[in-house]
């Protein structure tokens, strides 16, 4: 329908995707492993990123023309 493949599955028969986050380890004796990858000590302040936030909203808002809507009726 939307010709797209869903996850895991590939066009290839034995290949398959990786979940998000995965890793794949393809070792020497040819053994393959999967793991997940992420990292633990991410730290998030939430104010530097609310700042940049709402500043990006209101340059985005900023329009260099006046909005405005025009109709025209039309009378068969």
């Amino acid at each position: 329908m939307f010709k797209s493949i869903p996850a895991p599955y590939t066009p290839y028969k034995e290949i398959r995707k990786l979940k998000p986050g995965e890793i794949l380890i393809y070792q020497a004796d040819k053994k393959i492993l999967t793991k997940k990858h992420y990292h633990q000590n991410i730290s998030f302040s939430p104010l530097p990123f609310r700042k940049f936030f709402f500043e990006t909203v209101k340059t985005t808002m900023k329009s260099d023309v006046k909005v405005a809507c025009i109709a025209r009726l039309v009378e068969d």
